[in-house]
């Protein structure tokens, strides 16, 4: 059972599963989400071909979008993408200050999608790392003080309170090129630690079950292996919306340089 904390944490990084899912990396022109599925397919099909082409359509389909993310359609996007939570708060919409927290990541969305990118042939999209996942400091802002980390001891994600972007970009070899991913604003993470220890009725229970073999650490990534290469970072963890949650995708170009480190988290690089 968890604490309090741990289950607002949850609930946080379930928002913003929902927010990846189903506003930032869906575009959301009109009130159907069948039809929005479509047009996402459609934009997908124009930037493989011209990324320049589908920046012009991008902007000029969300000039004639709808103004706002009406409750109903809220309701529908939570219920498609959590609906036994949502069967749970019994239809409640999740506000924050007074208004729906879906609205303004729509309003944010429509920022990002229909104001076109400064170089005309890129767009924006969402990730969000797992829970358990490794704490990559490039990929990630811990919005509370790690302690594991600050002893240089191996921590992981707990929670995610807001996605992270990332600049997509075509390589220019035509069709046949590849999409590139640049790290523009790093997810806001919560560590394991941070979220606090289990409740006391629980541990002994947890203290009795069968532990998980400890695997050496070989690198700085918490992993074994070869460690990326510069300028590269790992996404086979990361739902960005490209394919199967846990499933290798293309790499992550981090783009330098980055202020001071503070613990290894320094601050993103500003969003262009």
């Amino acid at each position: 059972m968890a604490t309090p904390m741990q289950t607002q944490f949850l609930l946080r990084h379930a928002m913003s599963e929902t927010i990846l899912e189903g506003i930032i990396n869906c575009l959301i022109i009109t009130n159907s989400s069948e039809a929005n599925v479509q047009l996402t397919r459609i934009h997908e099909h124009i930037f493989a071909r011209d990324p320049t082409v589908a920046s012009v359509w991008r902007r000029q389909t969300f000039s004639a979008a709808v103004e706002t993310c009406t409750p109903e359609m809220s309701l529908s996007i939570l219920y498609e993408q959590m609906p036994e939570l949502m069967t749970h708060l019994k239809g409640a919409l999740p506000t924050s200050g007074g208004s729906s927290i879906l609205e303004h990541a729509y309003a944010f969305s429509r920022m990002l999608h229909g104001s076109g990118s400064a170089s005309g042939d890129a767009f924006y999209r969402a990730f969000v790392p797992e829970i358990a996942s490794p704490l990559f400091p490039r990929q990630i802002e811990l919005v509370k003080r790690c302690m594991k980390s600050e002893r240089g001891e191996l921590d992981r994600v707990g929670a995610t309170i807001f996605p992270g972007l990332v600049k997509v970009t075509r390589e220019s070899n035509g069709e046949s090129g590849e999409n590139l991913q640049t790290v523009v604003r790093r997810a806001q993470v919560i560590c394991e630690c941070a979220m606090g220890p289990l409740p006391v009725n629980v541990q002994p229970a947890a203290r009795d079950a069968p532990q998980p073999l400890q695997m050496p650490v070989q690198n700085n990534y918490g992993s074994q292996g070869p460690s990326p290469q510069a300028g590269q970072v790992p996404v086979d963890y990361i739902h960005n919306g490209y394919g199967i949650p846990g499933s290798v995708q293309p790499p992550i170009n981090y783009r330098g340089p980055q202020s001071p480190p503070l613990n290894g988290y320094s601050t993103p690089t500003p969003l262009t």
